[in-house]
């Protein structure tokens, strides 16, 4: 006789338990090259890398509500914020900003250039005065009355990478004003730089003015004295025996004449520096700084000025003459001056030199150290010149005098020419003066920027379900029940689940003891299959040691134990073994309500001595199926549980059935599952699905394991997580049953 009741014959079972070991033990090249086997393997590997996008996809489904509810709060807010914020338009216009050719044409004359070139910023600087607030009253000024009390939103002015460009854009919540503005400040920064280049022409213009002026007067001095020179001494030209040292004498002129105009335009460039500077603030706000003392630099430029006249009248005379050294004695009084004023001197910790005064007062700096260089180089040539002239001391003085007139008139002639063409040109300049801006793209129809009604929505979306998704995964890690096989494997150590048997309304209608007792009703349902499941996992779960005494428990109450172990009895029965289903919960008792029978005797009676195991064993509809029910309740349940007499109905039962089913009470709760336990061949462990707490499961299987009994597995109750697959299965069944029966037909 077999262990177990199936619908194979026990021949069937021998031989598909001796095919899978003989499976396993050929050798790795004996086996096929691809088999069902390995297909299998490769399948379920694939499964378990999918596991967990699984694993998410059923926390979404348990948590649907949740996740539903917050997307919709969070998408409807995202929503109803765009609906309810203030429409901020843009519009943009794009500048070129670049500087005009250096020195606007003046040529050779660095001092005049200089001058022009003083005021040259970077293109940095230049966004910093395009935002600043002179700038914007400028264009709102340029704004038609009605739009002036706009409000505008923000102003951004921005290099558009190493080009000259300059991208300006202003946000408004009035559209019309948004592009107004933004053309206004453009026209206003350009009409700012225009301004800045007519006033800067106008200012080199009015000192070359000047200048022409002071040279005129020269020039006609100079005309007069040589006029005079001729009336008294009656010489109109020179003399051809004076020819060749006159020569000689004109090259040292033109050399002076040149230094003279080098010192003339250093010392012109010099008071045009001076006077840009003048015109700019002193100091500006900025962290501490060591700056070199203006006292020191006068001292230096001193210095420089005395050793070029030192020099020069060491040319002239001894070296013991008084002349040099009282200039010898003015350097060493000048140094010692030097050496006793500090050189350096720290700011105001909350003020900075103006950086461009300090680069206009450095270049005037070295120009004054170029033009005392220019005036030592004067005052050498002089003495050549000087020189020159004791070395002509045959020669007539009024011919020397003569040539030294005309000389000094083509100077100054010169000079006049060259500064009244420059004149004319700065004078042009600053009636059509070139502005280093210009619009190169116009302001833009305005356009909305904010708020972006798709942007808002897509945005809603992806923050509605990351939030979703995060408060669902809180809840069901705060959630103590059992959701998962991967629950059940981790709370009762890895645990095989026998089966998965579905959730009923009603036990009497849709129950298997139902079925048992009216064949003409449907054989192929979820229910019945899952309980078929059972039987056949229960079969290959003991090979070697018999298994015909099988106890149920849970971890707590109203997890199904009882319906399931009446269930679990009834498929049994239906395979023609003769089963009894025991009650063995001597508090709560349920079996007889189940079948409809009396609880008057039963396990109890039989323990105390009243009756026969014979007398308190009940029939049942299900052929096959018998019951003993609790009986009167006892005082002392652990005690008659674990008594000699209880241990002997047992090993009783195990004779007269081939299968002993006990309903045992929750094992956490009460110490009676687990004197149960110890006296049958395995134990079944019922889950109620999403019911059961891991914790109590968890623990429950601790319990059960400390005596020693074998746990065969879990047999998971209420699952209705895949109710439809069950149904589509069902249905397919049911339709090839049919067919098969048609064609046997």
């Amino acid at each position: 006789m077999s262990n177990f009741p199936h619908s194979m014959s026990d021949e069937e079972v021998v031989a598909v338990r001796n095919g899978a070991a003989s499976s396993r033990a050929l050798a790795p090249a004996e086996r096929p090259s691809a088999t069902f086997a390995d297909e299998a393997v490769a399948y379920y590997e694939d499964e378990d890398q999918q596991w967990t996008v699984q694993k998410l996809v059923a926390l979404c489904i348990r948590r649907r509500n949740i996740i539903l509810g917050v997307f919709a709060t969070i998408l409807t807010l995202f929503v109803v914020m765009a609906l309810i914020t203030p429409r901020v338009y843009r519009s943009s216009a794009t500048l070129l900003v670049s500087s005009p050719p250096k020195g606007a044409g003046m040529g050779e004359m660095t001092a005049i250039s200089g001058m022009l070139d003083a005021q040259g910023r970077s293109l940095a600087t230049e966004v910093e005065i395009l935002q600043s607030k002179p700038v914007r009253d400028a264009a709102f000024e340029l704004l038609p009355p009605p739009l002036r009390n706009a409000r505008l939103v923000s102003l951004e002015a921005r290099v558009r990478g190493t080009t000259d460009l300059v991208d300006i854009s202003t946000t408004s919540t009035d559209p019309q004003f948004a592009e107004q503005f933004t053309k206004a400040l453009a026209n206003a920064y350009v009409q700012q730089a225009k301004g800045e280049s007519r006033r800067q022409y106008k200012d080199t213009a009015d000192y070359v003015s000047d200048q022409v002026g002071t040279i005129k007067a020269k020039m006609d001095e100079a005309s007069n004295n040589l006029r005079r020179f001729k009336e008294e001494t009656g010489i109109a030209d020179l003399a051809s025996e004076s020819e060749t040292h006159v020569t000689g004498f004109q090259t040292l002129q033109e050399a002076l004449k040149t230094a003279q105009a080098d010192l003339l335009a250093g010392q012109a460039q010099l008071r045009g520096i001076q006077s840009a500077a003048a015109a700019l603030p002193r100091v500006e706000k900025a962290p501490s700084v060591f700056t070199k003392r203006m006292v020191v630099q006068q001292l230096e430029e001193r210095l420089t000025t005395l050793q070029s006249e030192l020099t020069a009248v060491r040319q002239e005379f001894t070296p013991n003459s008084p002349e040099v050294r009282d200039i010898q004695g003015q350097i060493a009084q000048t140094r010692a001056q030097l050496a006793r004023e500090p050189r350096e001197e720290v700011t105001s910790s909350t003020s900075a030199l103006n950086e461009t005064r300090q680069t206009l007062e450095q270049q005037a700096a070295q120009l004054r150290a170029q033009n005392a260089g220019n005036a030592s180089r004067v005052a050498a040539l002089k003495n050549q010149v000087a020189v020159a002239l004791r070395e002509k001391g045959t020669l007539p003085q009024r011919e020397y005098r003569l040539n030294q007139l005309q000389l000094d008139l083509a100077t100054y002639q010169v000079a006049y020419k060259t500064l009244n063409e420059r004149l004319v040109n700065l004078r042009i300049s600053e009636a059509a003066p070139v502005s280093k801006a210009r619009i190169q793209t116009p302001a833009d129809t305005a356009y909305q920027v904010r708020p972006n009604l798709r942007n808002s929505i897509l945005a809603g979306i992806f923050m509605g379900l990351l939030a979703a998704l995060a408060i669902a995964v809180m809840v069901d890690r705060m959630d103590n029940r059992i959701h998962s096989e991967d629950d059940i494997r981790a709370a009762t150590h890895q645990l095989p689940i026998l089966a998965f048997i579905p959730k009923v309304s009603h036990f009497e209608a849709e129950s298997i003891v139902a079925l048992a007792t009216h064949p003409e009703g449907n054989q192929h349902t979820p229910l019945l299959e899952s309980y078929r499941m059972l039987r056949t996992s229960l079969m290959f779960t003991v090979v070697n040691s018999p298994l015909r005494c099988i106890m149920l428990t849970s971890s707590q109450p109203h997890e199904g134990k009882s319906s399931v172990a009446a269930n679990l009895a009834t498929v049994l029965a239906m395979n023609g073994k003769s089963v009894l289903l025991i009650d063995a919960d001597l508090r709560r008792p349920s079996t007889h309500r189940l079948f409809g029978l009396s609880g008057e005797q039963g396990f109890t009676s039989v323990v105390a001595g009243l009756c026969t195991l014979e007398e308190a064993i009940q029939e049942t509809p299900v052929s096959g199926l018998k019951v003993l029910a609790v009986g009167p309740t006892p005082p002392n349940p652990p005690e008659m549980l674990d008594s000699h007499q209880s241990r002997a109905l047992l090993e009783h039962a195990r004779e007269i059935a081939d299968f002993v089913i006990i309903d045992a009470p929750p094992a956490l709760m009460m110490a009676d599952a687990q004197i149960i336990a110890t006296q049958v061949d395995g134990v079944l462990l019922v889950v109620s699905w999403e019911e059961a707490l891991k914790d109590a499961v968890a623990r429950t299987n601790e319990l059960i394991a400390r005596t020693g009994a074998k746990m065969l597995g879990v047999v998971v109750n209420k699952w209705d997580d895949r109710q439809a697959a069950y149904q589509n299965y069902q249905k397919h069944y049911k339709a090839f049953d049919d067919d098969g029966a048609n064609s046997k037909n």
